[in-house]
């Protein structure tokens, strides 16, 4: 069976709709798990749990007294036998697996209730066709393998799983073998632990089956031996007693009786209310036949007695053992809501009724509405009503949003006012109790639920012209108070609130301009200012205001947020929070209120909306208006406390913490473990000091400030509140409130101390730095020498530092601080790695039980494995893990070849591995970055024939422990290198994963192979002397690339040819010309060239070729249609049906009936709104610009939305390729008619309609969902296309509106935040395109005024880039350092400036900063660019290749390297110099060096870049170019000066030998310049160029400051003082870049 994720959310609170595979591997399922297995069915296998079924011809008798006694094995050879069960090794067709897997998906996404499974499933059990029997068997074997899983599902899907699982047992849908593994599951889970999550799918299992326990008297006996039965819930333990004498509670038989019900209820959900359904089972025992015979089910609505019914079970479930186990449905929340209120206790209608009317409401569609509105009256009495108004709301419209409109047709034609107005409390009573809910522990389907009865009461009222009355509900007070208690409540109250205000659109009182709609959505607006509003909530108040037609800028708002004065109707308080005792006045609970991270700093404002102010207080239950006195009160209480606490606090904690450590860390070595232990500690112990110090003068001063509040109230005295009164109310507010004062000032000393203790121990911690970096162990001798003589041995500190017992109490003190409760999940390294080596002895365990002589060796290593796993447990130190991650890493890669193809082998071999290489990724471990980076690395350094495995490689790729584009980037310099192992590899690899023949997805992008098939596709063309085995390996490689997607495969083949074009520099023309008509006649002919391209691919776009009268037809239909835009007051609905009859309307003109018709239709079209646009432009100058473009804006964007709806209303829905042709089609044909007009008029062409084209496209397709995932990269990528082929070097006139297109924020987001960067490329074409234009004009002193706007904008584009996409600058600086002239220093800067976002720079300005100990310093950047490909002529290369060898040697290559630097391809004669060539050659030769280095297991250093073949490149250049080209040479170098990386330090080093050995003073000074006049312009700096330049000025082995050139002129030395001032003195880390980046 192929496994694919099961596609939940890891949180159980929201599913996600993904592809259903394997059920719950999305869980921690076993993603290989098949279903086809090697055992045989063994009868009886099950034991005599439950026996064999009768002969056929032997009749079973009835026979109460078998006696069935279960063996108890462990849980392994449960499994063992779950493997002999008939059907558990069958294997079934994809069709088979697909429908049982979208059974589990829709059953896991609330499509489908648990009792409509179990319906379906006794229909496929029975059913004659084979398909449906397949699909039964299919969905149990895949149920019944995934038990081994449960343990690893969410708590909400192990429910449902649970209860499905007890469903078959109840409704006898498993019989013999199945039904005794079933039975022998339940009862494995039951003897878990009671944390245990198997123990609650257990009960689970065991509640949903419970009135079949009867049938089981042995299986209760066992069950009832559990050490832990006692715990059971009551209600199923009371089952299990009586199920052990054959009987079930008498209480529970009695209700049984008088609510019986059927598992094939009519109505949605019905079972569910109505409680289990009773089943037949027959069994037998020890080879007699045995029949047991359970009344059969009785077939009713369940609707009798429903909600008393449910709410009883509920009720029970609560008394025994918190929330019920019995429900998994959606209304679960509405049923508990309804005990104590009445609503449990109503009079329902005889069954025979309940029935019909559950039947007409499932029968009933739009057509027959009256007819059925009239039966429901003939039906129900007026004694009814009450529940008929449950039942509709509750059982209907709460979970049937789609039939909104029809319900409420229904009632209108009910016609009963008595009804409606109780349907109409009855949605009040459900929607309270669902904002007044624990929404901590609420699920998605709560807020589904209160979403529905939204949209329902906004139907009910706002779209009736009917009110919401304030003493009902307050919407605006309830966004407030939503907004005060967190973002837990605003996820359930803003959606609540749009859909209830999305139906003042049908509403002629409340809709706009209603005051009372405005008030609430001018709070929404407000809301949605906030920056750390969820998405989805900001998105559901922009649909709110487009739906009602309302622009957000348009609302008026009154900052009622910020008001925490304003006193609200509380609407949310949950019965939690209100049944909690107050206490007695003056006592204070310890209990803490808050985690570490639930407090805000950031002024006590923010913890405002903590402070309690509640009912039962007696000053607030008689006077409500007094509750913004006690905010007032506790915020003067800790302004006046928390200076002389926090004071006194950190000072005594301090002091006591540096003496402590001192002590107990005096021979410690380690100053990382030292600085941890005192921050723990003094963390702990400052937050214990607030807490003791500040409590009692906390609730005395806040009682004192309530008082003189109090004192000075008119409503005190109004009143006439006694002073008793006043007093108790006082201290019961003090009492309530301290916790949240209290925790304010711990965390606000905490924070605090943290720095200060730092300051005390940096001697102690720069002691050792200092020692490390010597290469020398610390040691105080004094210390050693006392403990020696003094202490016992069983307290005496080591040599060898401080032991993990003696770390227990600052693990202790790391845990939880005093008044703060602990964080959810918090494990210890230590804990973490003893799961991780139990889970691994599990494994081996179950490969040793097969005693297989072929498993010995791979048992041994794993075991290993596990010892090697509890060694590092007790140390969280990154050395023993590192030695753990390299013994996995190594372990899993060397034995997954080698291994014997046996699946259980495979299996438990591979998962022993990757469990400890995901341990190590947890948080509480060593978190996911350093394991990839760690994992790539012993990747890289593994041996050839061992990291070229293709399906380990896959593996760790699937698993997230390799980057595959870092696996791209080291493969294809293997294949250039001549590794003929990576070149196997490389073809196997893409071949197994884009063959589309396997009939799986690819799991990767064609993005993420780009430069291996760059290296395969070389490997293809035919080169002197090439190796024979690769020519009998091309065919191979063949089949592997013609696997690849089309724009892997067209990148690989088209680099060299872009490159090409990119030399080509095409002249230029400026939209303003001012001297810049020069380049008219070169720009002019790449357009017409570019127009004659386009009418050969599409002739029907010659003007020549129309038929007659087809322009005036199409300006009428135009016209119409502009009309018809701009007409308002129509609904969606309306407006929809509109286009329609207009899209017919064309169709019926024959304007839609072809291709060329349909290019002639937006060709004419473009034409005719562009010369309307003209005419506005010129005509109306009399008139004012803002007008002219107003006009032109009414035509254009009228054309626009005609586009939109051709595209969407065109074809086929689901067919992306038909819709991205057609918009290509489309902008094809407006950027022809660009072409044209750009032609024809030259400098009288106007950019402005084009321009609002192609804008208010992007924006229309973004917001009308043509945009979606499935084909966003499509149409970004059609426009690329088209945008290319405007560019400005074909179209100068278009240059302003091109570089804004090419940054709109919706070509940004969707190019550059595409998934696997594949929009990357796109991007980088457009930007080169814009940066090659302007090029010719930055190379002058002067620019014209419309290239100076034209700077000022690319600049702003690179800003964007470096703040939002650094990385795309990282990638992609050598081909944008290629095209940028060397005087533009600053947008040079801005590009080197970048840095991954991942990365924390270090303080280029720290004292004695060592690069060459930097973590990142050793790491190879990313280049998605084949620079070596820019090496022309190939005999260059190849000279350079052969020089840079060890054993190379040519007397004429460094004159060869001249001669070729100094033919220059461009047309632009003042180019002396190929400088994309000499860039090349810098960085081909300097990775080449870098890579020589780390060959070596070296570091760069500055005497490890001298004396060497890559050295002797550069010094030979540096002595014989002239001044330009050393200026050339110079500024390629300073290039790669960028964040730390082993470039950066390898330039670094370069720059500084070359400065330290030049034969003369004018070398050192050109050298000095390049650097300097980087740095003198505004920031941002490169991090590299400053520690060059910082290098370089300090170090007296440079000698800089003796330099002649320094002192040359008093301006001059004046200038390096500065530069030098402003280099040396200290900063904060990164400060530099990030001031670029922002």
């Amino acid at each position: 069976m192929a496994s694919q994720p099961l596609g939940l959310h890891p949180s159980s609170d929201m599913p996600v709709d993904k592809p259903l595979g394997s059920i719950g591997t999305g869980f921690g399922g076993n993603p290989n798990m098949g279903g086809s297995s090697a055992f045989s069915s063994a009868a009886g296998a099950m034991g005599p749990f439950v026996p064999q079924p009768p002969s056929a011809r032997t009749p079973s008798a009835p026979s109460p007294n078998t006696t069935m006694q279960p063996p108890q094995p462990p849980s392994g050879e449960i499994r063992k036998q779950a493997a002999q069960v008939p059907g558990m090794d069958a294997t079934f067709s994809p069709e088979v697996e697909e429908e049982a897997n979208d059974n589990f998906k829709r059953l896991y996404n609330r499509a489908l209730t648990i009792d409509d499974v179990l319906d379906m499933l006794r229909q496929y059990k029975e059913s004659p066709d084979t398909k449906q029997k397949d699909v039964f068997q299919c969905m149990l074997r895949n149920l019944f393998e995934e038990y081994k899983f449960f343990s690893s599902y969410p708590d909400k899907e192990l429910q449902i799983t649970g209860l499905l699982f007890g469903g078959l047992i109840e409704h006898n849908l498993v019989t013999y073998m199945y039904l005794g593994l079933a039975l022998r599951y339940v009862l494995e889970s039951l003897r878990k632990p009671s944390t245990h999550k198997l123990y609650q799918f257990g009960l689970n299992c065991l509640d949903r089956f419970k009135h079949r326990l009867k049938e089981y008297p042995q299986y209760c006996g066992h069950v009832a031996s559990i050490p832990h039965f006692q715990e059971f819930p009551k209600n199923i333990a009371d089952f299990v007693s009586f199920g052990k004498e054959g009987k079930e509670p008498p209480a529970e038989a009695f209700r049984q009786q008088a609510s019986s019900s059927s598992a094939h209820a009519s109505g949605p959900g019905a079972a569910d209310l109505a409680g289990l359904v009773h089943a037949e089972h027959s069994m037998t025992g020890g080879g007699t036949s045995v029949s047991i015979q359970v009344p059969a089910p009785v077939s009713s609505s369940g609707a009798a007695t429903a909600s008393t019914a449910i709410a009883t079970v509920l009720r029970e479930g609560r008394e025994g053992a918190g929330p019920s186990v019995a429900n998994a449905t959606n209304i679960d929340t509405l049923v508990i809501g309804m005990e104590g209120t009445g609503s449990d206790q109503l009079d329902s209608p005889p069954e025979s009724i309940r029935d019909r009317i559950s039947f007409l409401c499932n029968n009933l569609s739009r057509n027959n509405i009256k007819e059925k509105a009239k039966e429901f009256v003939d039906l129900l009495s007026n004694e009814y009503l009450a529940w008929a108004a449950q039942y509709l709301v509750m059982k209907r419209i709460t979970i049937e949003q789609n039939y909104h409109d029809m319900y409420m047709q229904f009632l209108i034609h009910i016609s009963i006012h008595k009804l409606t107005d109780m349907v109409l409390n009855e949605t009040y009573r459900n929607i309270k109790v669902l904002l007044t809910s624990d929404k901590e522990n609420a699920g998605f389907s709560d807020r589904s639920l209160l979403k529905n009865l939204g949209n329902w009461l906004g139907l009910m009222t706002l779209g009736q012209d009917r009110p919401i009355l304030h003493r009902d509900l307050v919407l605006k007070d309830l966004i407030l108070e939503a907004h005060r208690r967190g973002q837990q409540d605003l996820l359930f109250v803003v959606p609540f609130v749009t859909k209830v205000l999305d139906a003042c659109q049908s509403s002629s009182v409340f809709g706009p301009p209603s005051p009372w709609l405005m008030a609430n959505l001018g709070v929404l607006c407000e809301l949605h200012a906030l920056p750390d509003l969820k998405l989805n909530l900001k998105f559901a108040i922009e649909v709110l205001c487009k739906d009602l037609g309302i622009e957000m800028k348009e609302i008026p708002t009154y900052d009622l947020l910020n008001d925490k004065d304003r006193l609200i109707k509380e609407q949310l308080t949950t019965a939690k929070e209100k049944n909690v005792p107050p206490g007695e006045p003056g006592l204070v609970t310890q209990s803490a209120r808050f985690t570490y991270n639930e407090v805000n700093t950031n002024g006590f404002q923010t913890m405002v909306h903590h402070i309690i102010a509640t009912e039962e207080n007696p000053l607030f239950n008689s006077c409500p208006q007094l509750k913004a006195a006690i905010r007032t009160a506790v915020s003067q209480a800790v302004t006046e406390l928390m200076p002389p606490v926090v004071e006194r606090s950190i000072k005594i904690a301090i002091a006591t913490t540096e003496q402590i450590v001192r002590k107990d860390f005096a021979l410690e070595a380690d100053e990382q473990q030292m600085r941890l232990a005192a921050q723990s500690m003094v963390r702990n112990l400052t937050a214990g000091m607030v807490m003791i110090t500040c409590r009692e003068p906390l609730i005395v001063s806040i009682t004192n400030h309530l008082k003189q509040a109090l004192a000075q109230d008119i409503n005190v005295r109004n009143y006439g509140l006694d002073k008793a009164t006043i007093e108790a109310g006082c201290n019961l507010s003090a009492a309530e409130n301290v916790e949240v004062a209290c925790a304010f000032i711990q965390k606000t000393a905490v924070e605090r101390v943290v720095s200060e203790m730092e300051k005390r121990i940096i001697d102690e911690i720069e002691t050792r730095q200092q020692h490390r970096l010597a290469g020398r162990h610390y040691v105080n001798d004094t210390v050693r020498t006392y403990q020696m003589e003094h202490m016992p041995p069983a307290i005496r500190l080591k040599v060898t530092g401080t032991e993990a017992n003696q770390m227990t109490v600052y693990d202790e003190f790391s845990r939880c601080l005093p008044g703060f409760l602990p964080s959810d999940g918090h494990t210890d390294f230590g804990q973490l790695m003893e799961k991780t080596a139990a889970e691994v002895d599990q494994h081996v365990r179950a490969l040793s039980s097969s005693q297989m002589p072929s498993f010995t060796p791979f048992i041994n290593l794993m075991t290993s494995l596990a010892a090697l796993i509890r060694q590092v447990a007790p140390k969280h130190e990154n050395t023993a893990a590192q030695m753990l991650l390299q013994k996995a890493v190594d372990g899993f890669l060397e034995g997954m070849p080698s291994i014997p193809r046996d699946r259980e082998l495979v299996s438990h071999f591979r998962d022993s591995h990757l469990v400890v290489l995901h341990a190590l990724q947890d948080p509480r471990a060593f978190g996911h970055q350093w394991t990839l980076k760690n994992t790539t690395r012993i990747w890289h350094e593994a041996r050839e024939e061992i990291k070229y495995n293709v399906e380990s490689v896959l593996i760790l790729i699937r698993t997230h422990l390799i980057v595959a584009r870092d696996l791209d980037t080291y493969v294809a310099k293997a294949i250039d290198a001549g590794s003929y192992s990576a070149l196997v590899f490389a073809t196997k690899y893409i071949h197994r994963v884009f063959n589309s023949e396997s009939g799986e997805t690819p799991m990767l992008a064609e993005g993420d192979v780009t430069q291996l098939a760059e290296a395969l596709t070389g490997q293809l063309n035919p080169r002197h002397g090439a190796d024979t085995s690769i020519t009998q390996l091309s065919t191979h490689i063949r089949q592997a690339l013609s696997c690849l997607p089309m724009h892997a495969h067209a990148t690989a083949h088209g680099m060299e040819a872009s490159s090409a074009d990119d030399s080509v520099l095409p002249g230029n023309l400026a939209a303003a010309g001012e001297g810049l008509d020069k380049s008219a006649g070169a720009s002019m002919s790449a357009c017409a060239q570019a127009i004659a391209t386009m009418e050969a691919q599409d002739p029907a776009l010659h003007k020549q070729d129309d038929p007659v009268g087809m322009s005036d037809k199409v300006e009428y239909l135009l016209t119409e249609w502009v009309r018809l835009h701009h007409q308002v007051g129509y609904s969606i609905k309306d407006l929809d049906r509109m286009h329609e009859a207009y899209l017919q309307r064309l169709r019926s003109s024959n304007m839609l009936k072809s291709d060329e018709s349909i290019t002639r239709f937006f060709r004419i079209s473009t034409e005719l709104c562009v010369e309307l646009c003209y005419r506005n432009l010129q005509g109306d100058v009399g008139q004012g610009t803002l007008l002219s473009r107003a006009k032109c804006y009414h035509t254009m964007d009228a054309f626009v939305k005609l586009a939109i709806v051709f595209l969407k209303h065109s074809g086929e829905p689901n067919n992306v390729t038909a819709r991205v042709s057609l918009l290509g089609k489309i902008l094809q044909t407006v950027a022809y008619c660009l072409l044209k007009d750009h032609t024809q008029r030259m400098f009288e062409f106007h950019q402005l309609p084009y321009h609002r084209f192609f804008s208010m496209l992007l924006l229309e397709l973004s917001m009308s969902g043509l945009l979606a995932e499935v084909l966003s990269f499509h149409v970004m990528q059609t426009f690329c296309s088209v945008f290319r082929r405007i560019n400005p070097q074909t179209c100068p006139g278009f240059a302003y509106g091109w570089l804004e297109l090419i940054s709109h924020r919706v070509m940004l987001t969707k190019l550059l935040g595409a998934t696997n960067q594949k929009g990357w490329p796109l991007f980088q074409q457009l930007l080169l395109d814009m940066m090659k234009f302007m090029a010719p004009f930055l190379r002058n002193a002067e620019l014209p005024k419309s290239m100076q706007h034209l700077y000022k904008g690319l600049l702003r584009v690179l800003l964007v880039l470096l703040h939002d996409f650094p990385e795309f600058l990282c990638d992609y600086h050598f081909v944008f350092c290629d095209v940028v002239p060397p005087n533009c220093i600053q947008m040079r800067n801005l590009i080197l400036s970048a840095f991954p976002r991942n990365m924390r720079l270090p303080d280029p300005f720290t004292p004695n900063l060592k690069v060459d100990q930097l973590t990142d310093i050793s790491q190879q950047p990313r280049l998605l660019v084949n620079f070596a490909a820019s090496l022309h002529p190939p005999a260059l290369r190849n000279s350079l290749e052969n020089f840079l060898k060890p054993t190379g040697h040519s007397s004429n290559f460094h004159a060869e390297l001249l001669t070729y630097l100094q033919q220059t391809q461009s047309d632009d004669t003042s180019l002396r110099y190929n400088v994309p060539l000499l860039n090349a050659v810098v960085l081909y030769t300097g990775t080449q060096a870098v890579n020589s280095i780390l060959s070596k297991n070296a570091t760069v250093t500055t005497q490890m870049v001298a004396n060497n073949a890559h050295m002797s490149i550069f010094q030979h250049l540096i002595t014989n170019l002239d001044t330009e080209g050393r200026y050339l040479l110079l500024n390629s170098i300073g290039n790669q000066l960028r964040y730390p990386n082993c470039h950066t330090h390898y330039f670094s080093c370069v720059l500084l030998h070359l400065f330290v050995e030049a034969s003369c003073e004018a070398v050192q000074e050109q050298i000095t310049r390049v650097l300097l006049e980087r740095l003198i312009v505004n920031r941002p700096h490169p991090w590299g160029l400053l520690i060059t330049f910082i290098e370089l000025i300090k170090n007296p082995m440079y000698s800089f400051w003796s330099h002649q050139f320094v002192h040359c002129a008093p301006e001059i030395e004046k200038l390096f003082e500065s530069v030098a001032r402003s280099c040396t003195q200290s900063k904060p880390a990164g400060r530099e870049i990030v001031e670029g980046h922002d």
